[in-house]
């Protein structure tokens, strides 16, 4: 056979093999493409946190040429540990050309199982089995498998606890709350960040100690808040709420702690203006101080004098023991709260303190003091007076005493200065002028007074004697007086010629000058005397004041019968109030020689 021939035979019966095995399949295809189906679902991949239930849509489409229904399952050596799997509806009847659908659930495990970690992935697989049964097919449906994947998301959970829920610290002063962070919600090793915040803390020193911990799931970890409240702190109960923020961001956890800061009280005194201040015996000082509450908390202060060592006869006291409800750093004035009363007999110089305890009322043992300095001042009181009488006589250069006193009444020791003034201090001579005396001692000393010559006759001249303290403002002063003794004495003098000529029968005038030569108003008779007073003739009397002066007339009558020769007339000034108090002055009368001669004067006028 030829060559071919044979290739020809060869593809003749491989083009009948070809033919034979279509028909045989397309025998077998006919009759399954009566029941086939498409499976399809979205989405291919879900993310979903532990525990969380996803879905996914599950489309079956009947490709057949007959109406077919479906069962619907989950393969389950697919499910993963701790997850469940299900379809709903588990069967679906489908008419030839038309779509069914059914929802593959898939509930994720819990994150503690190990197979919801973050980023874990799950590949689930589901069938639908087509439930045709036919003569000549077993079976004669389809089966469709697909794989739906799950994607694990991070999840964030923790749990923060206070171990130590309430401390009490004082201000400035650390206390360490010990806190714990369990990540009890996530699903994946946690970058916990600690932090705080509170009201009225801006000024505390609070520190998380660590402040980020890395936590692994459901793993405990432990740090430290330190607190420290500022040394101003306000007694009394603060909360601080402590946040554990996770890895995200935003997933947060939150705790609070109660700090309990104790009171702490504190004061402060001041003075205002001076705290030393002096007082006279007798009479009242008050002193003025502020408070201040540098304590943590409201506070009543209690005030006490201290009069334990108070001299006998001082007195002390408050105008107010209490102050009520001072605020933090409050201050109070308290104007004239301590009065001081020094005695009647207080000593010069004496100082005085005294102390006011200011105390916490919450703390008594927390106080403060107030120190007063009280001195005494000096009381110049020199006193001057008379031992005996005050009142003595005697004649102008005379001398008369008296014996004065100088007493220091003052509360200190004083030097006093002893000195006359006024019109007649010259009249007069201590013996000492200067005294250094304690206080209530005294001494004396003469004053030796001599009326001036010519002092007029007068009662109650004055003398002032004056002591002044050794301050030279303080004086005391005394009258002395004296009452100044008349003395008499007269003068009687010729004024111009005392000795005259005349003839007799002549009148001649003489001028007597009469003098009060004493010191006092006095009254003078004038007499005349001798042989020939009978020819005289004077004013019978003259009154004169002291050291006064005047000129009275004598006149002379010779008598016609007078012979020729000197006569004497003495005229006296006797004191009428002290007659044995006299002056005389002496006139001399010359009667002439007479000749007796008769002389005819004619006048030309024809006058005889």
């Amino acid at each position: 056979m030829s060559l071919n021939h044979t290739n020809w035979l060869a593809n003749t019966l491989a083009l009948a093999l070809v033919c034979i095995g279509f028909l045989l399949i397309s025998g077998e295809a006919s009759a399954v493409d009566d029941y086939d189906h498409k499976m399809t679902f979205t989405p291919d991949t879900q993310n979903g946190d532990p525990e969380e239930l996803v879905q996914f849509s599950i489309s079956i489409e009947n490709t057949g040429d007959k109406d077919d229904t479906y069962d619907m399952s989950v393969t389950n050596s697919t499910i993963p540990t701790g997850y469940t799997a299900y379809i709903i509806p588990t069967e679906i009847s489908v008419d030839d050309g038309d779509t069914g659908t059914a929802t593959l659930f898939v509930k994720i495990a819990n994150r503690t199982v190990g197979t919801a970690d973050a980023g874990d992935t799950a590949q689930i697989s589901f069938k639908s089995k087509s439930q045709h049964t036919d003569e000549g097919c077993d079976p004669c449906g389809k089966t469709k498998t697909q794989t739906a994947g799950v994607i694990i998301n991070t999840v964030y959970g923790t749990t923060i606890t206070a171990i130590d829920g309430e401390k009490t610290v004082n201000p400035n002063e650390n206390v360490k709350f010990q806190m714990s962070v369990k990540n009890t919600g996530g699903n994946d090793e946690d970058s916990v960040t600690i932090s705080f915040s509170g009201n009225g803390v801006d000024q505390w020193d609070i520190t998380p100690q660590p402040s980020t911990l890395t936590i692994d799931i459901d793993e405990l970890a432990y740090f430290n808040l330190s607190v420290t409240p500022d040394i101003e702190a306000i007694a009394g109960l603060k909360s601080i709420s402590i946040i554990a923020t996770s890895g995200d961001g935003s997933t947060k956890s939150s705790t609070s702690i109660t700090v309990k800061v104790n009171q702490l009280p504190a004061l402060q005194v001041d003075k205002v203006g001076t705290s030393s201040k002096d007082v006279e015996a007798g009479k009242r000082v008050y002193y003025t101080f502020d408070v201040t509450n540098k304590g943590n908390a409201v506070d009543t202060f209690n005030l006490a004098v201290d009069i334990s060592s108070l001299p006998t006869g001082w007195d002390a006291s408050l105008d107010q023991d209490k102050i009520s409800n001072l605020g933090v750093d409050e201050n109070i004035t308290l104007t004239d709260v301590l009065v001081v009363k020094a005695p009647e007999d207080a000593a010069a110089d004496v100082e005085i303190s005294i102390i006011v305890t200011i105390s916490s009322d919450y703390n008594a043992s927390i106080n403060s003091t107030y120190t007063s300095r009280t001195t005494v001042l000096q009381n110049f009181e020199p006193k001057v007076s008379i031992v005996g009488e005050d009142t003595m006589s005697g004649k102008p250069e005379d001398q008369v005493n008296f014996t004065i006193k100088i007493t220091n009444d003052g509360n200190g020791d004083d030097d006093i200065a002893l000195a006359l003034i006024g019109g007649n201090a010259s009249w007069g001579q201590l013996g000492d002028s200067a005294f250094t005396l304690e206080a209530g001692t005294n001494s004396t000393t003469t004053l030796r007074v001599t009326p001036p010559k010519d002092t007029e006759a007068k009662n109650g001249y004055i003398l002032i004697v004056r002591a002044t303290s050794e301050d030279d403002t303080t004086t005391n002063s005394r009258n002395i007086f004296i009452n100044v003794q008349q003395i008499y004495e007269v003068s009687v003098q010729v004024s111009g010629d005392s000795s005259k000529k005349g003839d007799p029968g002549d009148e001649l005038s003489y001028q007597i000058l009469v003098k009060n030569k004493g010191n006092g108003d006095d009254t003078f008779t004038l007499s005349l005397e001798g042989e020939k007073a009978d020819w005289g003739s004077i004013l019978d009397e003259v009154e004169l004041t002291s050291g006064e002066s005047t000129t009275v007339n004598l006149t002379v009558n010779i008598d016609d019968d007078a012979t020729v020769g000197d006569n004497d007339i003495i005229v006296r000034g006797t004191s009428e109030d002290n007659p044995s108090v006299n002056d005389t002055g002496t006139v001399k009368v010359s009667v002439n020689k007479q000749f007796k001669v008769d002389v005819i004067v004619s006048s030309m006028s024809g006058d005889p």
